[in-house]
């Protein structure tokens, strides 16, 4: 990371208006998660809350790269835990590489909190389960920060031959942990991500957006598995849009949010 986040960025994040829209929104009346407690972590150090290295060599960057987002999500919970010891449920939800962020910390966040529900809700971020989209190259280049190791149980419950190892994440976390409630929300073009996936074409040289056919493809991948492993729910927003937790996804329309509410109500129904 080249920059800190503290008070000030805080401050600037709550005048803007982006942390009372969506989920934050406390007046919503279809908001399901009005009234809740929430508990943000805004910074990624660039590793998508998933790394532990203070030390990484990142390509085109003279200086070591510090990338220790899972740390810094670890002390939350250490701190946030220990004030709400008795809670029922938590819900690991992110947007764009926190929404990655959210499947790398869910067995963190399960150890921290070990008598409350906890699950999952990826927006406008998908795991692609082809090598084409996954690309070693590309995998490398956002897991530089991460521990270079899988679970130990991890065989035991992906059972599926992925074209990326970490393709498997879904799977795992549906067999593992049965009784949670997973989700993946996004738009079927969203071109933020597609931009991102664009990157890996070419050997990690492309620079065009993946197109929005392909994307679509990817999508109803993920909604065949996730029809397979179980566990797993996939919502698709017609559109290119990017970011519907908070509230950043331009004119998606009454309905749409209606719709989109609706599907989040699943968190507050019991599982199974």
């Amino acid at each position: 990371s080249t920059h800190s986040y503290g008070e000030p960025e805080f401050a600037a994040a709550v005048a803007s208006g982006r942390l009372d829209r969506a989920i934050f929104d406390a007046e919503s009346e279809i908001n399901p998660f009005a009234g809740w407690s929430a508990v943000y972590v805004p910074h990624s150090t660039g590793d998508l809350h998933g790394g532990a290295n203070p030390a990484v060599e990142v390509l085109n960057v003279a200086q070591p790269v510090v990338m220790v987002g899972a740390q810094n999500v670890e002390a939350m919970l250490v701190e946030v835990a220990a004030g709400h010891p008795e809670v029922e449920q938590v819900i690991v939800a992110g947007t764009g590489g926190g929404g990655l962020g959210a499947l790398l910390n869910y067995e963190a966040v399960v150890e921290a909190f070990p008598t409350a529900r906890v699950d999952v809700l990826m927006d406008s971020v998908i795991v692609p389960q082809t090598q084409a989209l996954l690309p070693d190259c590309f995998f490398r280049r956002i897991s530089a920060g991460w521990p270079q190791s899988y679970p130990a149980d991890w065989n035991r419950y992906v059972t599926r031959n992925q074209g990326q190892k970490f393709a498997g994440v879904y799977e795992y976390l549906a067999a593992k942990y049965p009784e949670a409630t997973f989700g993946v929300l996004s738009s079927g073009a969203d071109a933020t991500v597609r931009a991102v996936l664009g990157r890996a074409a070419d050997e990690c040289s492309g620079t065009d957006r993946l197109p929005a056919e392909t994307y679509g493809e990817a999508l109803a991948d993920l909604d065949t598995l996730f029809g397979e492993i179980g566990g797993w729910s996939l919502f698709v927003v017609s559109g290119e849009g990017h970011g519907f937790l908070t509230g950043e996804a331009p004119n998606i329309g009454e309905l749409q949010t209606t719709r989109i509410a609706e599907w989040l109500n699943r968190y507050r129904a019991p599982s199974g």
